[in-house]
């Protein structure tokens, strides 16, 4: 069986550090090196990647680098606006590839405010949607503060602070991605 191919869904870089402080991460995904503090942000994003809609890259600031992805939060200051289509389509075609392949995916998603049940079926529909036997888990890394637990199938919470996460997300790796019956009691879901 292939490793488990870890995907980041962001909210802010703190995955992707943890991630290359344990040796845990290759290429980016398409939603690394960017801030996006909402997760419906995300499937908005996903959702066009998923049906093959052009995804806008919008300045909204005086700034050079500050470029959004449509019209939602997602930002990125990393990249100009002329180097982003391009690194943009190629880590997207990734994604879909990804999903549409048999390697077992562990997504990880950081979110300070919490996940509601509606998003976590909106995840499930695209991600099926493109492939549906796709063998995933999505991790939700919740602040503490934010923590509320939904019982969702292939959905994992962790609700303890960040320096624990990257210890979490390697007992998933390398091989098969947790059952439900395998993993620690701080898992909800």
């Amino acid at each position: 069986m292939a490793p488990t191919k870890i995907i980041a869904l962001g909210c802010c870089c703190q995955i992707t550090f943890d991630l290359e402080k344990y040796g845990m991460r290759d290429e980016s995904s398409v939603f690394e090196w960017y801030d996006s503090p909402l997760f419906n942000d995300i499937l908005t994003i996903m959702n066009m990647i998923a049906t093959g809609k052009e995804v806008p890259l919008i300045e909204r600031s005086p700034f050079k680098k500050n470029i959004f992805l449509a019209d939602t939060n997602i930002r990125t200051d990393h990249y100009t606006k002329e180097a982003l289509p391009e690194i943009f389509k190629r880590r997207a075609d990734r994604f879909i590839e990804y999903i549409k392949s048999d390697i077992p995916l562990l997504f990880i998603r950081h979110d300070r405010k919490g996940i509601s049940l509606l998003e976590l079926e909106e995840f499930k529909r695209i991600v099926e949607g493109i492939h549906p036997a796709c063998n995933y888990h999505l991790l939700c890394c919740v602040e503490p503060n934010a923590y509320v637990p939904i019982s969702c199938p292939r959905v994992f919470y962790h609700s303890k602070p960040p320096s624990s996460w990257a210890h979490l997300i390697s007992q998933a790796l390398p091989g098969d991605i947790p059952n439900e019956s395998d993993v620690e009691p701080h898992y909800k879901g």
